[in-house]
């Protein structure tokens, strides 16, 4: 991919920075057959076998991609429960099963994420408590694999779901609470979102609509929780 990403980036900025045009906008498995038009005469000799390398390139990684879904459907079944994510294909759900291994060598579900090095380093002084970067302990790839999943979730074309409603609410927590914290004092009154329900299905929580299908459960939890402290 990263091979793939790099031939795709010299092709534009090469043909912007001789003759100053753009190339036309496209996603990655139709570059090789969108972009043969739009390459200029002058650059076509050069460029035309590095378009087609980018086309067998791509058909070699949807092969391999197949692959891997056929494998993980069936040694691994459970990675199906993953892929009921949105933003979680068959490369992530293997890689994160393999990785862990036996979940129940893992005490809470909490564990993780440190093990995986998604939790930040930490320096507490008594009067300030900065959120570092990372920690980056653990599997590079999966680590890096589970950050662009969530990209998508929170991202632009994310669907809105429970979980990515959980994930705005906890960023925006987060920011409050590292306001706070560099003002000098905790913010009064603020309590972290509550997860997810335990028991709840990954499908459940990756589904749940905003209106039209009904209220969902995260919803109505947070409303009971206005009404008692009303």
């Amino acid at each position: 991919m990263r091979a793939l990403a790099g031939l795709i980036d010299h092709v534009r900025g090469t043909v912007k920075a001789v003759v100053g045009g753009r190339l036309p906008s496209c996603g990655t498995p139709s570059f090789h057959w969108k972009i043969e038009d739009g390459i200029p005469e002058e650059l076509e000799a050069a460029f035309l076998p590095v378009v087609d390398l980018v086309g067998r390139l791509s058909e070699q990684i949807r092969s391999f991609d197949g692959l891997i879904e056929g494998i993980s459907e069936i040694d691994y079944p459970e990675t199906a429960l993953l892929r009921q994510v949105p933003g979680v294909g068959p490369v992530t759900a293997l890689c994160y099963v393999l990785t862990l291994e036996d979940p129940d060598r893992f005490p809470t579900s909490r564990a993780v994420g440190p093990y995986l090095g998604l939790v930040p380093r930490r320096h507490d002084s008594g009067d300030f408590r900065p959120q570092l970067r990372t920690t980056k302990a653990g599997d590079p790839m999966l680590r890096r694999l589970l950050v662009q999943a969530a990209h998508y979730t929170l991202g632009p074309f994310g669907p809105d779901t429970d979980l990515r409603r959980w994930g705005d609410h906890r960023a925006g927590w987060e920011e409050r609470e590292e306001t706070s914290h560099s003002g000098g004092g905790p913010e009064v009154g603020r309590s972290p979102p509550p997860p997810l329900g335990h028991g709840r299905s990954l499908r459940a929580a990756s589904t749940g609509q905003r209106g039209g299908g009904g209220v969902s459960k995260l919803e109505r939890e947070a409303d009971h929780a206005g009404e008692a402290r009303r």
